[in-house]
């Protein structure tokens, strides 16, 4: 009860700093931008449980904070490297809070620096890229943009995290699951309580990307294992707008299921249903190569892809 008062407060706390903006794009009802002019965009899903989107941005990435009686966890620091999302979350919370990427691409470390608390995953994949200084570093091939469009700036990492292990927030605990295929860092973050699963890039509903196949499929089962037909699936990614809007990147468990099945055929070589094969590619992504796997109406996965200006996102399991 002390907690439920708690949190109703710093929301009530927080509504009146969530500015509307009527030249920006379209919202999901319930969703405001943080501040006028702000990047980042707000909606409540649960008490205590927010999502912090960028509409403005060409993947309209989804962060998400999880506000704990004792300490709030975000999940991925932003696209943003002009704004800091630090700001944004001080709006929700009075809570000390630290943040943990689902993995290191660029889209998702943008404002990492910026926080006093960084955790990351405990795996070897992580921990190679940790110099004499004692800052992880990340260089392009992992974190995936060209020089031009991000730098990445090094930042320390004050807790390491075993695959599996549960964090208590205080009165909500949530586990953390290493699922490896996207990339070899990636992670998911799982609630219990609210019965709730965090996916990073892991499965959202859109394009998929896949480094390795049967990383993915292991991790699927790993995930499946876990939760429940009746778990909420929210991922980083959102689907197609629809007049306008773009809702939060919901996904069912049937289509998680099928992604399963997706990543079963890749690893065992079956024949794409499409190839992409363009050496001129024009677009954000700039993809050059591909594999094609109708997953799902909603989702495709991509795999054996090539960019023009970002290498190959492929890796080999060591």
């Amino acid at each position: 009860m002390r907690f439920a008062i708690l949190a109703a407060a710093a929301i009530c706390l927080a509504i009146p700093a969530l500015a509307a903006d009527a030249e920006r794009p379209p919202l999901p009802p319930g969703t405001s931008y943080v501040r006028e002019g702000s990047e980042f965009a707000v909606t409540q899903i649960r008490p205590a449980l927010f999502a912090l989107s960028e509409p403005d941005y060409y993947q309209h990435n989804v962060s998400y904070v999880i506000v704990g009686e004792d300490r709030a966890l975000v999940i991925d620091a932003g696209a943003s490297t002009t704004e800091d999302i630090t700001r944004a979350v001080r709006r929700l919370t009075d809570k000390p809070f630290a943040v943990i990427p689902t993995h290191l691409h660029y889209d998702h470390i943008g404002s990492i620096h910026h926080f006093q608390e960084v955790w990351m995953i405990d795996v070897p994949a992580t921990r190679e890229l940790v110099r004499k200084d004692g800052f992880t570093y990340v260089p392009p091939d992992r974190h995936i943009a060209t020089a031009a469009e991000f730098a990445a700036t090094p930042f320390k990492v004050s807790r390491y995290i075993k695959p599996g292990e549960t964090i208590d927030l205080g009165d909500r605990p949530v586990q953390i699951l290493f699922t490896p295929g996207h990339t070899r860092d990636e992670i998911v973050i799982y609630s219990p309580l609210d019965n709730i699963l965090f996916t990073g890039d892991f499965i959202y509903p859109a394009g998929l990307f896949s480094g390795n196949a049967k990383d993915y499929l292991a991790s699927a089962d790993k995930v499946l294992a876990t939760i429940n037909s009746d778990t909420k699936i929210y991922g980083a990614h959102p689907g197609p707008a629809k007049d306008g809007v773009r809702d939060l990147p919901l996904v069912t468990h049937d289509e998680l299921l099928k992604a399963r099945e997706t990543f079963q055929r890749m690893a065992k070589g079956a024949a794409p249903d499409e190839t992409i094969s363009n050496p001129s590619p024009t677009g954000s992504f700039k993809m050059t190569a591909a594999k094609v796997y109708r997953s799902s109406p909603r989702i495709r996965v991509f795999g054996d892809i090539a960019f023009a200006d970002r290498g190959q996102l492929r890796y080999e399991t060591k």
